[in-house]
């Protein structure tokens, strides 16, 4: 039986390792100045050369006649080694030695002297694969071992191997090997087996090797074992049932030209020779891997990769392997693979290029900015006012003074009512009623002012008025203080405290206007000086006055709406009384609707059962009910 290609032509040698100097040197320098350590740990993918450089070190620390740190693979300690016939050097495989009684009876083994070398060398490879429990007993013998015990531990995970060995060990990782000497690797294989094979078709295979030279050289075998006289690109495609780049570069023309017929026969044709459809689209992926590995470098292998780099931008390169990889996940779990690989070359067809995207969302956010700058302007928008990005562009918010209303109470002089009456009034009708009922006969009505808003939830309000305030709350340049409602009445008043300086306060006098002439003048100055007002007043039942209080009973919603605009009932009773010089004090009171009682009195139970006997005596075609 003949031996594959990567076991007949392993290193023997340090020099013979390929892609890992710094490891290689450092461990001749051990070899060379006798300064060797108890434990080595190797990490990296596979196919690096962890377990090829473990195997030509154990030799090296025993060869009786070392060459610059190298074994002579000559003498009877690396002969035996190399025959496998010492007992000294172990190699064993952790996945299937991995419990603590596996690393107990190693433990126990390790202590006897070696009977053969100088020393005895125990590689453990896949180390990952032991279990805590194992590496717990592990510790000990790792931490102060034998003067004649080397451990080499060789792993693909070096995540699960415990802190606790890591710091125990010199630790080496080894990198993945570049094409390059791959390549070189493959001349020297092909050149002792006395194959030949082109350039291109010896780069495609050190290329479908992703840095492991163990993939490669098993490649390679499958290739030559063909028996051919030459090599080519195409013949390895064939053989290997990969992609042609000539087919990867007429795929992607097609889909910068957005050819969905050219796209559909191109993958028809691939699947029809037996492609398998996950290659397929991984074979895709590392071509616009390597475009844009050409883009950044602003070099090509070829002719028509360089026509591609110069036609894909960078962002589509990038958004274009973000949609294959994707796709390339959903393909390899899924029954409909065919399908889904024509769905992602049809998905990069519909891209839409960042700067057109960024350009979008910048036109998006002026209009916002827009319709945010005429809200807070004018207060609310009326439904038939169109915002266009031309006609109102983005622009700061200029805050243009407003002429501050007065308290004209004379106006409403001429329109009194009893009040007794109106709140006799109020107790008979629903909300509804009531809010129209005094208010209105006081000339509250806001029929010059907007629409009603409709009734939202309470929570959603308050926020949304919130921001309305907003800009009430700008103009008059005030920090917000502590809510009104519920003031207890004092003589104190922020503008009769005394000042150095200033001439003393003409002392208040009795408010000579009735109530209704307060509250309408009230009400009037706030729905002008605060275009928000008007939805505290829509909720507003009744009011009433007592001294200086001025208080409005209003709706569960009224009173959300007041404890927003707390701040603008503090600045309208000191207008008022900058303007007056009288004090009034601003509450809101929660007056729950009263709910008219439908049941009948006793009196009524009393008639009903007259009439009742009534009927029962003379029939009911004898009595007659006139009701007054």
């Amino acid at each position: 039986m003949s031996q594959a290609l990567y076991r007949k032509y392993r290193p023997q040698t340090f020099d013979e390792v390929f892609g890992q100097e710094n490891v290689i040197a450092i461990l001749k320098n051990q070899i060379i100045n006798h300064k060797m350590s108890h434990a080595y740990l190797f990490s990296g993918t596979r196919g690096t050369g962890k377990t090829s450089v473990a195997k030509i070190f154990s030799r090296a620390a025993n060869c009786l006649a070392p060459v610059e740190g190298n074994p002579c693979n000559m003498c009877a300690n690396c002969r035996a080694i190399l025959d496998e016939t010492t007992l000294d050097v172990v190699e064993m495989d952790a996945a299937s030695n991995r419990r603590i009684d596996d690393i107990r009876a190693l433990r126990d083994t390790v202590i006897y002297a070696p009977a053969d070398l100088k020393y005895k060398v125990y590689i453990i490879d896949e180390a990952h694969m032991i279990t805590n429990e194992g590496f717990n007993a592990l510790l000990k013998i790792m931490e102060e071992p034998p003067r004649h015990l080397i451990f080499i531990l060789a792993t693909t995970e070096i995540d699960k191997i415990p802190d606790t060995i890591i710091s125990r060990t010199q630790r080496f990782d080894f990198k993945k090997i570049d094409d390059d000497n791959i390549s070189a690797r493959i001349k020297e294989v092909l050149e002792r087996e006395d194959v030949a094979m082109d350039e291109a078709a010896i780069a495609s295979i050190a290329n479908i090797g992703k840095g492991s030279m163990r993939d490669a050289l098993s490649i390679l075998d499958q290739v030559i074992s063909m028996k051919a006289d030459h090599f080519t690109i195409d013949s390895i495609n064939d053989i290997l049932g990969m992609v042609s780049d000539k087919t990867k570069a007429s795929l992607l023309e097609a889909i910068l030209q957005e050819n969905l017929i050219d796209i559909r026969n191109v993958i028809d044709q691939e699947l029809e020779k037996g492609k398998d459809a996950h290659h397929f689209i991984k074979e895709i992926i590392a071509y616009f891997e390597d475009i844009l590995d050409s883009k950044l470098q602003g070099q090509a292998k070829d002719s028509a990769m360089q026509a591609l780099v110069e036609a894909f931008s960078v962002d589509r390169l990038i958004d274009s392997l973000d949609i294959l990889m994707d796709y390339e996940s959903k393909i390899k779990r899924s029954d409909n693979r065919n399908l889904l690989l024509k769905m992602a070359m049809m998905r990069l067809v519909d891209h839409s290029p960042r700067d057109v995207l960024e350009r979008r969302i910048r036109l998006l956010e002026e209009k916002l900015s827009a319709l945010l700058s005429a809200d807070l302007s004018s207060g609310k928008m009326s439904s038939g006012q169109k915002t266009t990005l031309e006609s109102q562009p983005s622009r700061p918010k200029v805050n243009v003074p407003k002429e501050e209303p007065t308290f004209n109470m004379g106006q409403l002089g001429e329109q009194k009512s009893d009040q007794s009456a109106d709140l006799a009034s109020h107790k008979e009708h629903d909300h509804n009623e009531n809010q129209g009922s005094r208010l209105e006969k006081n000339n509250l009505t806001l029929d010059d002012q907007e629409p009603a808003v409709n009734n939202d939830s309470l929570s959603t309000q308050s926020h949304s008025l919130e921001a309305d305030f907003a800009d009430d709350f700008e103009e008059e340049n005030s920090e917000p203080s502590e809510s009104v409602f519920n003031q207890p009445a004092d003589d104190s008043w922020p503008e009769e405290q005394d000042k150095s300086g200033q001439e003393e306060k003409p002392v208040k006098e009795p408010l000579q206007v009735t109530d209704e002439q307060l509250a309408g003048a009230i009400q009037n100055y706030m729905v002008k000086r605060f275009a928000t007002a008007k939805l505290l007043f829509e909720e507003v039942v009744d009011f009433s006055v007592s001294g200086s209080y001025l208080t409005f009973y209003v709706t569960e919603k009224g009173y959300q709406i007041g404890q927003v605009m707390s701040v603008l009932l503090k600045q309208t009773e000191e207008a008022f009384y900058k303007q007056t010089n009288k004090k009034v004090i601003i509450k809101l009171e929660l007056r729950p609707t009263v709910k008219e009682d439908k049941r009948p009195s006793k009196e009524q139970e009393e008639m009903a059962k007259r009439i009742e006997r009534m009927k029962n005596f003379f029939g009911d075609d004898k009595i007659e009910i006139i009701e007054d």
